[in-house]
């Protein structure tokens, strides 16, 4: 079905046509010296081999080998040479980007039956790196009680986690995410509007991380605080694999203590509390009885009455009324958080090629209820394998990857997403709980954290070519589509909704109250951007102006 020669053909052209740029390496390398056991002489023309692949490499005069563009794992190496009996080398174990050493040393034996097997060890120190580089393997993952890829990447020397500006927690040498890249196969995963690396990936996709925090070559460009090279799987031709991890916890409040909306939530009980009317001194703040002082409703009002803005005028028993009801209650933590990561690989019926399917899905409630109650997470996966020959390999990346959030953009400038993650819930129990006065604001006024939705396509065609035993070139092909909606929630009732003595209120807080300009200023607004109509029609309705405006700016041109 697939005919090699024209297969050749369309990599020469792809190579020729488009020069990758250095990325991440994706592979390992195997070298060292085989020798005969009692005397210490080098042996030349032994054969390894790669148990399970098409890898070897035969040993020159001094005894000396080297096998390129060995895919990260654990592997076991066969020694053989007529004349001395057969050697299985288990456990070696091959990361990304560094050299396995073997030093073998074979028995002479004219007429064998049996192999010897000798199991190998990982060096403590790694000679061949320069850089502070740390690598996690696929088993050390499945080790590891950890919900996602942040945890994973914490547990390292030189990386934390905290309550970031942006809802994004994950800290490199002191570095924002933003300084950071995670690389998936070579494919970057950076948002491309404020350059943080994605870290919602499927677990169990992942062969080997190589982690690089300090010291990393040039080849790693706009990189300051780390480098996160993440290899996935590769699929098998002889059998398919099925790997899975689903986490469902139970409907729970993600912040310590109680409720905000509740009688025993601090801003409750200090101004709706059995001391409201009077006030909160110094002194009850001391003893630990309430969290912050608070003049009282009575002398707020008083206080109101003397100013000459009539609007405010309450008694003390309206202006409680009115402040239980902007501040009411909402319904949270009253729904579990699913966590599904499953990875799918073999071979491709009736073809040479050889597939990784995999999809993680998060859906996580918020800490606290914004615009929206919780986050959406999606990253699918699909990776083919093709191996035209021994010696060249061609590999198609696609991922996508959906994320739904809330950010505060349209107050803060922030260009992050707050999501239900560890670091997601740090951020608003750090920033919305804090404090007596504006820190409770986004929980009450949900168009403060505004819907996000971003969706990112990162698909790259790599040809790995093995040209001798000393040389091999990778070439690449990338794509990327990415889209950001950002907009406000649905817009506020203004009707009057809710009676307070004379006093009619919408339904303030909640939702989004737009802004009214005069008819007059939208309309040099209109002139001053060059709007089209259809442009200046969708910019009142996201303002959310009443048609009556738009009425006046008809009757104004």
């Amino acid at each position: 079905m697939f005919d090699k020669k024209v297969m050749s053909a369309f990599i020469v052209v792809l190579c020729v046509a488009v020069p990758s740029l250095i990325m991440a390496a994706t592979t390992g390398k195997i070298a060292g010296k085989i020798v005969e056991s009692d005397s210490g002489e080098p042996l030349p023309g032994a054969n390894m081999v790669v148990v399970g692949t098409s890898l070897g490499a035969a040993t020159n005069l001094e005894g000396e080998f080297f096998i390129l563009n060995v895919p990260p794992g654990t592997y076991s190496v066969r020694v053989t040479m007529i004349g001395f009996a057969d050697l299985l080398q288990e456990n070696v174990r091959v990361s990304i980007n560094q050299t396995t050493n073997l030093e073998l040393g074979l028995t002479e034996q004219a007429i064998t039956t049996e192999t010897v097997v000798v199991y190998g060890q990982r060096p403590v120190v790694q000679l061949d790196v320069s850089s502070s580089q740390q690598i996690i393997s696929a088993e050390n993952i499945q080790d590891r009680p950890v919900d996602n890829l942040e945890e994973i990447l914490a547990a390292e020397a030189g990386i934390s986690l905290t309550a970031g500006e942006d809802g994004q927690g994950l800290v490199v040498r002191g570095g924002q995410l933003s300084e950071t890249d995670i690389v998936i196969d070579g494919l970057s995963t950076r948002n491309q509007r404020n350059q943080q690396a994605n870290t919602n990936i499927g677990l169990t996709a992942i062969q080997e991380i190589e982690l690089l925090t300090g010291g990393f070559n040039a080849e790693y460009g706009d990189v300051r605080s780390g480098m996160v090279n993440i290899i996935t799987k590769e699929g098998r031709t002889d059998k398919y694999s099925v790997s899975f991890d689903g986490k469902i916890s139970p409907a729970a409040r993600k912040h310590f203590g109680p409720s905000p909306y509740s009688i025993d939530g601090p801003q409750w009980r200090v101004y709706a509390g059995p001391n409201a009317m009077d006030g909160i001194t110094p002194e009850m703040v001391d003893s630990g009885e309430y969290p912050f002082t608070w003049i009282g409703w009575e002398a707020w009002a008083a206080a109101n009455l003397e100013d000459t803005d009539p609007l405010n005028d309450y008694t003390p028993q309206q202006a409680l009324e009115i402040w239980k009801w902007q501040h009411r209650r909402r319904e949270y933590a009253n729904k579990p958080d699913y966590i599904g990561d499953i990875s799918i690989s073999g071979p491709v019926p009736f073809t040479p090629l050889t597939f990784l399917l995999s999809q993680r899905y998060e859906d996580l409630q918020l800490a606290y209820p914004m615009s929206r109650n919780n986050s959406i997470a999606s990253t699918s996966l699909l990776k083919l394998t093709y191996r035209v020959s021994p010696t060249m390999k061609i590999s198609i990346n696609n991922n996508y990857i959906l994320t739904k959030g809330v950010s505060s953009g349209f107050f803060s400038f922030s260009t992050g997403v707050v999501t239900g993650t560890r670091q997601g819930t740090e951020y608003a129990t750090s920033n919305v709980a804090s404090g007596s006065g504006g820190g409770y604001i986004p929980i009450w006024y949900d168009g403060s954290f505004n819907p996000i939705q971003t969706d990112q396509y990162r698909g790259g065609i790599t040809l790995n070519h093995v040209l001798s035993p000393t040389t091999f070139y990778d070439a690449r092909i990338e794509y990327t589509n990415f889209k950001t909606n950002q907009e406000p929630q649905g817009l506020r009732d203004t009707t009057k909704i809710y009676q307070v003595g004379d006093v009619w209120l919408d339904e303030s807080p909640r939702g989004f109250a737009g802004t009214v300009f005069p008819a007059e200023r939208i309309y040099d607004f209109f002139l001053e951007k060059r709007l089209s109509r259809k442009h200046l029609m969708r910019y009142l309705q996201q303002m959310g102006n009443m048609p009556g405006t738009l009425n006046k700016i008809r009757l104004i041109r």
